[in-house]
């Protein structure tokens, strides 16, 4: 009966170690959850328009939002624009992720975009991105972008606004 006992008791103070440290490694799981859901709503839903853009905006960046792309700096008020902009260039468009990988509130990205234009022609990108979230919500992004295929001035759709 002793030896029983010693053994449930080492195997929930493991248990009790293994959820004491599960949180940190959750909420890692957490943001790379946000980063996906948000690139699904905000691009990968064909039905998004201006007015569905920004309750996604809304709802995934934080006010304190900065974004530097390719040389350029948005901030949250550039959201909405940026997106309407790229509405007015882009048929359809959809992101895939080749990596997603978090370390505390930083969520790493290489992702690509693939897109048909309104004006006809494919554009595709290669997008690798820094973000950071606070409170659920993305605050920082730092992107650089890389035009696999397309035009010359396809090069601005990460930074169009």
């Amino acid at each position: 009966m002793k030896k029983i006992v010693t053994k449930v008791i080492f195997i929930l103070g493991f248990a009790t170690q293994s959820i004491q440290s599960a949180p940190e490694q959750s909420q890692q799981e957490k943001n790379i959850e946000t980063i996906r859901r948000f690139f699904d709503e905000k691009y990968n839903d064909p039905s998004v328009d201006a007015k569905k853009a920004q309750e996604i905006i809304e709802r995934y960046i934080h006010p304190d939002y900065v974004q530097h792309v390719d040389g350029k700096t948005l901030y949250y008020k550039d959201s909405l624009p940026h997106r309407v902009a790229q509405l007015k260039l882009i048929k359809d468009i959809k992101i895939t992720f080749d990596h997603l990988a978090a370390d505390g509130d930083k969520v790493y990205s290489i992702h690509r975009a693939k897109a048909t234009k309104l004006k006809g022609g494919d554009v595709e990108v290669r997008v690798f991105a820094l973000f950071r979230l606070r409170d659920g919500k993305i605050y920082f992004c730092d992107e650089l972008t890389h035009v696999i295929k397309g035009e010359k001035e396809d090069k601005e759709i990460g930074s169009k606004h």
